[in-house]
């Protein structure tokens, strides 16, 4: 909550979830689901007078994943299935008068991703590549994006990790409003590089840098 004499802005994000996994010799399954609600209020005090706007937001799903371990790395892969509902916009007065807003939206949007790890000379070098294929319910977009993660082990106390993959991040709900926002928004995209290096220290310190 951040507030002064005049105005303030109080933000509400709750989430519950109930994980469960079961592992059966080198087979991992697990399984998420979860929901939660958003709720952002700004309330404007304006010469004894108060009015406050929010507008309620409740986004849920669930996550499944298979991981299968092998002596030369593992396989893993998932699907994600995650819907959310954005209610109207409500206006609170100091007169115990609620207006609502006329517009709602609600969507699905499916995730469907895998990664392979193999690890050569043991675990001293390791590679992971990955895919990530998503539908967006909202913006109408089918989006995938390649991933690969290097992890080298140059000595006992030193590590060195490089990643490069594309990323999509689709619009927030309120952008895409009909009256508020732009329903012709689509996803950002953008495309990472990254390199760290990880070492260990003296009294079991572990420092790590990473550039992207």
């Amino acid at each position: 909550r951040v507030a002064s004499d005049e105005v303030a802005l109080t933000s509400l994000f709750v989430r519950i979830a109930a994980p469960y996994k079961v592992q059966r010799g080198s087979t991992t399954v697990s399984v998420v689901p979860w929901f939660g609600t958003n709720r952002l209020t700004f309330t404007d005090r304006e010469q004894g007078d108060e009015q406050s706007f929010s507008r309620p937001f409740y986004p849920g799903g669930v996550r499944g994943e298979v991981l299968r371990d092998y002596g030369w790395g593992h396989l893993r892969g998932g699907l994600e299935l995650s819907s959310g509902y954005l209610d109207q916009t409500v206006i609170d007065t100091d007169d115990d008068m609620e207006i609502g807003g006329n517009n709602t939206l609600s969507w699905t949007d499916v995730a469907v991703w895998g990664e392979t790890r193999w690890k050569i000379d043991g675990d001293r070098f390791a590679l992971k590549p990955a895919v990530r294929s998503e539908a967006y319910g909202l913006t109408g977009e089918r989006v995938v994006d390649p991933r690969l993660n290097i992890h080298q082990q140059l000595s006992e106390t030193l590590t060195r990790r490089q990643s490069i993959g594309r990323y999509h991040q689709p619009p927030i709900p309120g952008d895409l409003d009909p009256t508020d926002g732009n329903p012709r928004l689509l996803s950002q995209v953008t495309d990472q590089l990254s390199l760290g290096v990880d070492t260990k220290l003296p009294e079991e310190i572990l420092a790590s840098v990473t550039g992207f």
